[in-house]
């Protein structure tokens, strides 16, 4: 089984917008797509919680005509900010990042606590010590991709019991578009 996950950062604009952005999203949505996957998971769609409008599921029912549509939207009060990254080496920085959000001592004990109620950080598992491997770049800064000045904040975790069926897991290239970038996962279930 293939899986891709990507935190889009608006779904509205990948698929309306006009923008360099846009276009570098909508990009990234036909490399997925070309993956062939199972299952595609898209989350910060920024979508209202009535979920997508009548637009963007004409658009999406196009250009993933082979795949049930499935939405699970935020309700207010969602807290806003709260992920994060574990094992340091996952950081291009740790040590000027210790109270940013992403990386606190709450985010990472969190995290923690789920790997030791028998969780696989798959890309861990597979990949063991590996550095300079990152889920995402601040588009603040224009060469934190280019220096690869990142952070890897995004996950496919797994049970103790499957994590032998972790066939593949990686990073899927996004090009220059900074933020978050898709993760594959292939796994015999």
């Amino acid at each position: 089984m293939k899986c891709i996950s990507w935190n889009i950062d608006s779904l509205n604009a990948a698929l309306t917008g006009n923008s360099k952005r846009a276009l570098l999203s909508r990009k990234v949505l036909n490399t997925i797509i070309e993956y062939n996957p199972e299952v595609i998971a898209v989350q910060e769609t920024k979508l209202p919680s009535t979920g997508p409008t009548k637009k963007h599921l004409e658009i999406l029912k196009d250009k993933f005509s082979d795949y049930d549509l499935v939405w699970n939207c935020s309700q207010e009060p969602a807290l806003k900010g709260y992920a994060g990254t574990i094992k340091e080496i996952d950081l291009a920085h740790p040590d000027s990042n210790r109270r940013s959000a992403g990386f606190t001592d709450e985010e990472r004990q969190g995290f923690t606590s789920l790997l030791a109620k028998g969780f696989i950080d798959t890309f861990r598992y597979i990949h063991e010590n590996v550095r300079g491997a990152y889920t995402w770049w601040a588009q603040r800064a224009i060469t934190s991709k280019i220096n690869n000045s990142g952070w890897r904040i995004d996950y496919w975790i797994v049970s103790e019991r499957i994590a032998n069926n972790v066939i593949k897991t990686e990073m899927i290239d996004s090009g220059p578009r900074q933020d978050h970038t898709p993760i594959f996962l292939e796994i015999d279930i």
